[in-house]
């Protein structure tokens, strides 16, 4: 059973009787359309509040449905019906391959095509010089026959090369012609005609462009293609280029998956293997739509966690709300059962009305978050674009029917279950207390109710301890305590002060949450999911509003000691004292809400403090990190003789295939450097963990460098993310080409990995793995004085040919860490929705304590009060609550985020803390004058009561 139709049941269960009710009985449907028709303004701020919350719900639901969208789409324009590719180490076993595939080809009834691709990197220019030219440092040139590319998969005419201009594809291009796609001749400026230079092994070679082809299909599985025989002038000697054929199996772009497994597992890889031919097989589309699934599953899940806290706040509101509705109806509602209405009766007309106000809020709510969707989308591309502004990856704005529709039924689920909660609370009132307005009785069987709910939770908490102790599960751990002390808390308010009891455990559950991450073990604390946040959220904030809830009396007798308050003052203080429950469900909904901000912008903060420390530990001494074509490397003495440039250490980069003990299964594709034994006399990577037989970590790299056994690995090297680091003195094996294998102990763990270097090992042992692999990246050392971004921006000027790609570590890293603040600043943006629900939850409280306290009004006008003193009685109280909501939010958000990042087990180290004032100011003063400005209609409503008016008993 799918998802949506458990929701659409669970939604029918709690919202069909109620629409039943409403249709069959007069009466019901009367009082609820009644009370919604006389009081549009609260009614309208109801369904805004609900709204709110099912937007969040559709924003993040749309949120994966855009990355899903997007990286679906790549299937489409990178690959089209290119499905699998069949790689091979030299261009005879492709040319092998293709003939006895070519042979066996009515056997192979899953293909729809085939075609040999010969595929080099090289770097690009267009026409003109100097800084006119427009250049692409690395763009992919495929060789290949063009008779079989454009008759390429089941249908050539969308899928193969065609033009976009009006001059059609050359049957086969001559020797200096060549055809790039659309998206690479925007980049360099050039249309048909048009000369494009290409940079191979020194050399600049001049092409004619004859085409110029869409960016899709095999128009965008290369930028340019060339005739197959052209690939020699590139690569000679035929270990540059990535050798390999392209498959096309049965069936359209997106649903071809099966066919693919068919056509690999059962025909292609048993030819190929009878024909003694060595093959790697990777079903490239398969992999590119699974990780578009998993990614858009885990942005989904960030943006639904983070808004939760907006979704409980609504929660909270709406309980909030029927609950003034019943205190303020509470005399009617004893009358009503006094002349014979059954409780039932009673819960069915709360339904009633609320199944109304959940229904318009759903639609609107859907509504609403397709908006909120669309400016996070384009947020968010902005983030992409400086995390790595030469990604071509494009967000396309996306939202599935069934993610409105699963919003909606989440939306009206929440809605109807707070409804559903509040009705069967107030259908147990006792008649005489509600016509007298006087509070419940309390009766012995529900002592014994209660005394029994305190054991189970203080059993169940226990439990939960012991389990998630045993199991380093975060989840039950962090929620084991506060439901234990609140089972016990329970049980002790029949023998002790209720107020003391709340305290208590308001202060068990702070104590506790603030204290989770530095006393647990790293083995559970470093696995937390991002679900746990929420709840750990939920346990330090209800805490903490608990604690404040209870203090609010001993706050307000502070406030207004002595003579000097006014009247209005102590009215404004008194309230929400007297009142606990909605006091601590207002001040819930602005606690979850500037926690979660609070907390976000110390991790924020803290991260972008360490900017300096990750660059200086990545560097190893250096300051520019310069990445060349493998096709055209920079030469090491040409980089030297630049002025500004102290030293360079060449270091070789590939990839090869690794396995380890720790990590069972197929092996795992991993880039890898190799370092020459002069490289570590300048400096080393930063490690956390090294072989006891080195004093320093220079010395751990000097042995790597000059033993091809040894093997520095980063920390999550090989999926070793469970919290533990690769063991020291762990065994690793790497496959070369040939076939064999080689063999390394680990001898220390990087700290961090933010060049993206993989394992370090010796320059000798990454040339067994790949004989064929160059020094294609440099790590350089600047002169005393010199400015390094200007030298790395000199750096690619002065070797295009080679492809260069400069950038200082220092820019490196806080290009990563402006992007990972630009994604926390975009969740904050988020959350703040959940505030905007807190402030209208403020709003439409105080509207609902005017018309239930209007009797008060009346009482304190005759006596003399001015209508200004009335107003000034309601913006004290909205004050007040606004006040400690945000007080508790930012104050436990601050502990814990201190907690949490300089006593934790949680990071990988303990990380530097400052307190970010401009976020914090902000999340302060904003909510603060946001409250303020929703108290002022219902306070002017308020003061504009006339006595005679406020003190009849009627509407």
């Amino acid at each position: 059973m799918s998802t949506l139709t458990i929701l659409a049941i669970v939604a029918a269960i709690l919202a069909l009787p109620a629409v039943y009710n409403l249709i069959r009985r007069g009466d019901l449907r009367r009082m609820g359309v009644r009370n919604i028709v006389r009081r549009p303004v609260e009614s309208a701020l109801i369904i805004v509040g609900s709204a709110l919350g099912t937007a969040i719900i559709v924003a993040a639901l749309m949120i994966g449905d855009t990355f899903d969208n997007s990286i679906r789409d790549i299937a489409r324009t990178g690959l089209g019906e290119v499905d699998a590719a069949i790689e091979f180490e030299t261009v005879d076993e492709l040319d092998a391959a293709y003939v006895t595939l070519s042979a066996n080809r009515s056997e192979l009834t899953e293909l729809d095509g085939m075609i040999a691709v010969r595929l080099a990197r090289v770097a690009a220019a267009g026409a003109g010089t100097g800084d006119d030219r427009m250049v692409e440092p690395s763009i992919a040139v495929s060789a290949l026959d063009f008779a079989d590319a454009t008759a390429f998969g089941a249908d050539p005419a969308g899928n193969g090369l065609r033009t976009t201009t009006a001059s059609p594809l050359p049957a086969s291009p001559a020797a200096d012609e060549i055809v790039i796609n659309d998206d690479l001749a925007e980049d360099l400026g050039v249309t048909l005609g048009d000369p494009v230079s290409l940079f191979v092994s020194g050399n600049e070679l001049v092409f004619t462009v004859v085409g110029v082809v869409e960016d899709v299909g095999l128009g965008g599985y290369s930028d340019a293609f060339v005739t197959r025989d052209l690939i020699d002038v590139f690569d000679p000697v035929g270990d540059l280029s990535y050798n390999h054929l392209a498959l096309s199996a049965t069936g359209e772009v997106y649903d071809s998956v099966d066919a693919t497994r068919r056509l690999l597992v059962d025909q292609v890889e048993p030819a190929l293997l009878d024909a003694a031919i060595p093959f790697d097989s990777d079903p490239i589309k398969k992999d590119l739509l699974d990780d578009a699934e998993d990614e858009g599953a885990e942005l989904t899940q960030i943006f639904s966690v983070v808004g939760g806290f907006s979704v409980l706040a609504g929660v909270l509101l709406l309980v909030n709300l029927f609950v003034m509705l019943a205190e303020e109806r509470k005399p009617n509602l004893g009358v009503l059962r006094a002349i014979g209405w059954k409780r039932s009766s009673l819960r069915k007309a709360f339904r009633a009305e609320g199944v109304i106000y959940a229904t318009i809020a759903a639609v609107v709510g859907a509504i609403l978050g397709v908006g909120v969707g669309w400016v996070i989308v384009q947020l968010t591309k902005g983030i992409l674009a400086g995390a790595n502004p030469d990604s071509d990856f494009q967000l396309q704005l996306a939202v599935e029917v069934s993610s409105l529709v699963t919003a909606g039924l989440i939306g009206l689920i929440i809605a109807m279950a707070a409804v559903w909660f509040t009705s069967w609370r107030i259908s147990r009132l006792n008649i005489i207390s509600a016509i007298r307005d006087l509070p419940e009785p309390k009766t012995r069987r529900s002592r014994l109710l209660v005394m029994g709910a305190g054991v189970l939770l203080i059993v169940g908490g226990g439990l939960m301890l012991s389990n998630g102790l045993a199991s380093d599960n975060a989840f039950l751990t962090i929620a084991s305590v506060p439901i234990a002390a609140t089972g016990a808390a329970i049980i002790a308010k029949s023998f002790m002060s209720p107020l003391v009891v709340s305290g208590i455990t308001g202060v068990i559950a702070v104590v506790w949450g603030a204290a989770f991450f530095p006393l647990m073990p790293a083995a559970m604390t470093q696995d937390v999911d991002i679900e746990f946040f929420l709840l750990f959220g939920v346990v330090v904030v209800a805490g903490g509003v608990a604690l404040t809830t209870v203090l609010g009396p001993t706050i307000q007798k502070l406030v207004t000691r002595g003579n000097r308050p006014m009247v209005e003052a102590r009215v404004a203080m008194a309230y929400p004292s007297a009142r606990l429950f909605r006091t601590a469900a207002s001040l819930a909904m602005y606690g979850l809400i500037i926690f979660t901000l609070a907390f976000m912008a110390v991790l924020s903060n803290s991260f972008s403090l360490q900017t300096t420390d990750i660059a200086a530990s990545t560097a190893a001494g250096h300051d520019v990190m310069v990445q060349s074509n493998r096709t055209n490397p920079i030469v090491v003495d040409d980089l030297e003789a630049l002025d500004g440039v102290s030293t360079v250490s060449p270091l070789i980069r590939d990839s090869a295939s690794f396995t380890a003990p720790w990590d069972p299964g197929e092996p795992d594709e991993w880039g890898f450097v190799g370092v020459e034994p002069d490289f570590a006399s300048i400096g080393s990577p930063m490690l956390r963990d090294r072989d006891p037989r080195f004093a320093t970590d220079q010395e751990a790299l000097a042995a790597v460098a000059t033993d091809p056994s040894l093997l520095l690995v980063p920390t999550w090297f090989l999926g070793q993310d469970d919290g533990n680091d690769p063991p020291i003195g762990g065994i690793v094996n790497a496959e070369t080409t040939t076939g064999t294998e080689l063999t390394f102990e680990i001898v220390g763990v990087t700290n961090n990995d933010f060049a993206w270097s993989g394992p370090w090992m010796s320059a000798q042992a990454a040339r067994e793995l790949r004989p064929d692999a160059q020094a294609n990246r440099l790590y350089v050392a600047a002169d005393p004085g010199v400015d390094t971004k200007a030298l790395a921006e000199t750096i690619e000027a002065r070797f295009l040919p080679n492809g260069a790609e400069a950038e200082t570590f220092t820019g490196r890293v806080q290009r990563f860490v402006e992007a990972d603040e630009g994604f926390f600043s975009l969740l904050r943006g988020y959350l703040l929705l959940g505030l905007v629900i807190g402030i209208a939850g403020l709003a439409v409280s105080l509207f609902r304590a005017v018309r239930e306290r209007r009797r008060q009004i009346g009482m304190m006008r005759a006596m003399g009060l001015l209508g200004s003193g009335v107003r000034r009685w309601f913006m004290t109280e909205a004050t007040f609550i606004s006040v400690m909501g945000i007080a508790t939010g930012v104050g436990l958000g601050m502990l814990t985020g201190y907690l949490s990042v300089t006593r934790s087990t949680a990071f990988d180290e303990e990380l530097p803390f400052g307190v970010p004032w401009g976020v914090i100011l902000f999340i302060t003063i904003v909510p603060f004058a946001a409250s303020a400005l929703a108290a002022i209609i219902p306070a002017r409503r308020a003061a504009r009561l006339r006595p005679s008016e406020a003190l009849r008993l009627a509407d």
